[in-house]
């Protein structure tokens, strides 16, 4: 969520759930630097006006709203991630916090 630390958690892996979090229509975009990782956003965040959350520089542009983070598996199913993956997007989002 905007201006609050990352956390950990496990979700249902279904649309519904999936827009619940990001409370609307879901964008999925790679996570930068990790191959097997996507970040999962409100695809309408920008134009309600949600409050900025992290910046990603390798795209420069900037996050709004509550997201969050999940593995691939290759095949278009979202997978938990590793205890090392959960580190680096940590670290990462720590930061490029907005």
């Amino acid at each position: 969520e905007p201006g609050g630390a990352a956390t950990v958690k496990t979700i249902d892996n279904t649309l519904k759930s999936f827009q619940e979090i990001v409370e609307g229509y879901i964008e999925c975009i790679p996570f930068p630097g990790i191959e097997e990782l996507d970040i999962f956003l409100n695809e309408e965040g920008k134009l309600i006006g949600l409050k900025p959350n992290i910046y990603l520089r390798e795209y420069e542009d900037i996050i709004v709203g509550t997201f969050f983070v999940a593995g691939n598996d290759g095949e278009g199913e979202a997978i938990s991630l590793t205890e090392e993956q959960i580190e680096k997007v940590r670290e990462y989002i720590e930061e490029n916090w907005y």
